[in-house]
C-alpha cells in the first residue's frame, strides 16, 4: 500500500510539471498591465451598472451623478496613484 501510494504521488508530480511547463511565462510589466486593464473594465462597468440603476430606481430631481457632474465619475479619480512600474516600485 505505501509503495503504490508512492508511485501515485510520483506520478502526480510528473504530470503537475508537465501542465505547469505548458502555461507560457508572462512578464511582471505584462502582468500589471492586464491587472491595469481588468482594473479599468471593473471600473466602467461598475460606474454604468450605477448609472443604469440611477436611471430606473431615483426620480430625475434626486439623482446624484444629475447633480454633481464632476464627483459622479468616480470619487478615487482624485487620488494620485502611480502611473508605471518604476512608480509603483517607488512607492511600495
Amino acid at each position: 500500500p505505501r509503495t503504490s501510494l508512492l508511485l501515485a504521488f510520483t506520478l502526480l508530480c510528473l504530470l503537475w510539471t508537465q501542465v505547469v511547463g505548458t502555461f507560457p511565462a508572462m512578464s511582471l510589466s505584462r502582468l500589471f498591465a492586464n491587472a491595469v486593464l481588468r482594473a479599468q473594465h471593473l471600473h466602467q462597468l461598475a460606474a454604468d451598472t450605477f448609472k443604469e440603476f440611477e436611471r430606473t430606481y431615483i426620480p430625475e430631481g434626486q439623482r446624484y451623478s444629475i447633480q454633481n457632474t464632476q464627483v459622479a465619475f468616480c470619487f478615487s479619480e482624485t487620488i494620485p496613484a502611480p502611473t508605471g512600474k518604476n512608480e509603483a516600485q517607488q512607492k511600495s
